[in-house]
């Protein structure tokens, strides 16, 4: 059984720590408790036999590292660990040199991560007293220690060189080395991630799991460090040898790259993009290989998921989109008032082909989506329709604009949600067309991969092939055959996006008679043939 002493000024975290504790399986006689060090101290001269110290750095009069200097030199056989509200490397350092067996931050505090190092005290505890010779400066420290200093070098929170170097020297060689790459990785899709996940310990789970496969991949080829930086996004720093050979280096660059892809598709079915900074032969550049990295990530809005970017794109990505024209909002009205599906899906892809064509730069491009949902907003507020009822799950859709990394993923869903109006009003209105209309349009529905034309629908419908024509194009502003023609080709890019079906197969499943005719008619509605449509991985 222990006696445990908690330090700390804020009354309401002792009492919170204490109950943590008792979550353990640690044996606690008695927990005594002090609001500083000044306090502590008396309560060890007044002769308390205490096993264990729990202190907080950051207090009033006597400090946690005054503390541990006064517990090393009076009572040696105290065993401590040292609480920080904030992560700060050397604040910590400093009590970790001086012997303490592990820190914990405050907010990351549970009762598994106290067990671990409950575990550690006691088997000190246990051995037989004998002289403790202390390792030279950083051999002391921790991985997790390691792992924080790591990070605050990576995104340029340390800059100090002659700590820098002394980290890195003895850091047991782990990162000694003369050639350095850094590699930033953004996971794709993360946001779909988060929304599958059901709470922060799920995600925590995640970020952990990526981080294990990437480090055991990184240890099983060579020597280097993988660390967390931000939602979805990490950073590895990778020794290449100390080669002179260009060749050679950029070779096992690639290797590590493509070993860590391989590992986290298999083992936990995702992509990343990954910006590889260039090769340097000295750890101040980190921090400059980083931010090289990260630049080149920036491409993915136009490049796509799971690619390896190793340089920036010549393209300017400077030109400013003009944003959301009067004529392109009339036709967007036009077609989502009349349910228009077809006229819709027109708009999106000359909209995605202009885009895509000029590539300009992505907040232009997001601005233009906000516009687009602002007009959504115009348009459910004047027809009385709930905004839930369009973007579902997407209560804060302006945001969601923001977690879109390809524009073709953002597009997709703009015409989406577009469409899904344009649906919601037509079984409003009841579209307004005469029965004639209703029932063509019916009819190509369910016939449109048969070989239908503008007499068969007339002689179902028991009426006369000109009367259909006229009324079919006074109701929908194209006539039948263009309808058709639209329809069958909307029909043919969905089953291009499944991707089970050969293009070459596809015609005959939409109508088509034959693949020329098909190829000409899906090149004049979508400016591109169909082949190229698939390989523009167009969703």
């Amino acid at each position: 059984m222990y006696t445990l002493l908690v330090v700390d000024d804020d009354v309401f975290f002792r009492t919170s720590l204490i109950e943590t504790i008792k979550e353990t399986n640690l044996q606690v006689s008695k927990f005594l408790v002090a609001g500083d060090g000044q306090e502590a101290i008396e309560i060890l001269k007044q002769g308390q036999q205490v096993h264990i110290v729990i202190t907080d750095m950051s207090m009033p009069n006597v400090d946690g590292v005054k503390l541990i200097k006064y517990i090393k030199e009076h009572y040696k056989d105290i065993k401590f660990m040292v609480l920080s509200g904030f992560d700060d490397f050397l604040y910590v350092k400093e009590s970790i040199q001086l012997g303490a067996m592990d820190y914990l931050l405050k907010h990351s505090l549970t009762a598994g991560s106290l067990q671990s190092i409950f575990d550690k005290m006691q088997q000190e505890i246990q051995k037989p007293v004998k002289q403790q010779h202390t390792k030279k400066n950083m051999e002391l420290l921790t991985p997790r220690l390691r792992y924080d200093f790591m990070r605050e070098l990576i995104i340029g929170d340390i800059q100090n060189e002659g700590l820098i170097k002394e980290f890195i020297e003895d850091a047991e060689n782990d990162l000694l080395f003369s050639n350095y790459a850094v590699i930033a990785l953004k996971v794709d899709d993360y946001f779909k991630i988060q929304e599958k996940l059901d709470s922060l310990r799920d995600l925590s789970f995640f970020q952990k799991n990526f981080l294990a496969i990437c480090q055991q991949t990184i240890d099983t080829f060579g020597k280097g460090v993988i660390c967390h930086i931000q939602e979805g996004e990490f950073a590895a720093v990778l020794s290449l040898g100390n080669t002179h050979s260009e060749l050679e280096l950029y070779n096992t660059l690639n290797e590590y790259v493509e070993r860590i892809r391989t590992c986290l598709k298999r083992f936990m079915n995702i992509t990343c993009c990954y910006g590889v900074g260039k090769i340097v032969g000295h750890y101040m550049n980190i921090h400059e290989q980083y931010l090289d990295g990260v630049g080149k990530l920036k491409n993915i809005f136009y490049g796509g998921k799971d690619k390896v970017i190793t340089s920036v794109s010549s393209h300017n990505n400077t030109v400013i989109h003009p944003g959301l024209s009067i004529e392109l909002e009339n036709k967007i009205l036009s077609s989502v008032y009349k349910g228009d599906v077809i006229s819709l899906n027109e708009l999106f892809d000359d909209l995605l082909r202009e885009i895509m064509t000029n590539k300009y730069s992505s907040q232009s491009v997001q601005m233009l989506a906000i516009e687009l949902i602002n007009l959504i907003n115009k348009i459910c507020r004047d027809g009385e329709i709930t905004k839930g009822k369009i973007f579902e799950h997407d209560i804060q859709p302006h945001i969601k604009v923001y977690k879109y990394q390809t524009y073709t993923d953002l597009h997709k869903w703009l015409t989406d949600t577009f469409i899904k109006l344009a649906e919601c009003i037509g079984e409003l209105t009841d579209m307004q067309y005469s029965e004639i209309t209703k029932k063509s349009l019916k009819y190509i529905d369910n016939h449109y991969g048969e070989n239908i034309s503008l007499n068969e629908i007339a002689n179902n419908l028991n009426v006369n092939s000109a009367y259909l024509s006229r009324v079919f194009k006074k109701d929908m502003e194209k006539g039948l055959t263009e309808y058709l023609n639209q329809y069958r080709i909307v029909k043919a890019q969905e089953l291009i996006q499944r991707g089970n079906i050969r293009v070459v197969d596809i015609y005959t499943l939409v109508g088509f008679s034959s693949y020329n005719y098909f190829f000409k008619v899906f090149k004049e509605m979508t400016g591109m043939t169909p082949i190229e449509y698939k390989n523009n991985g167009i969703r």
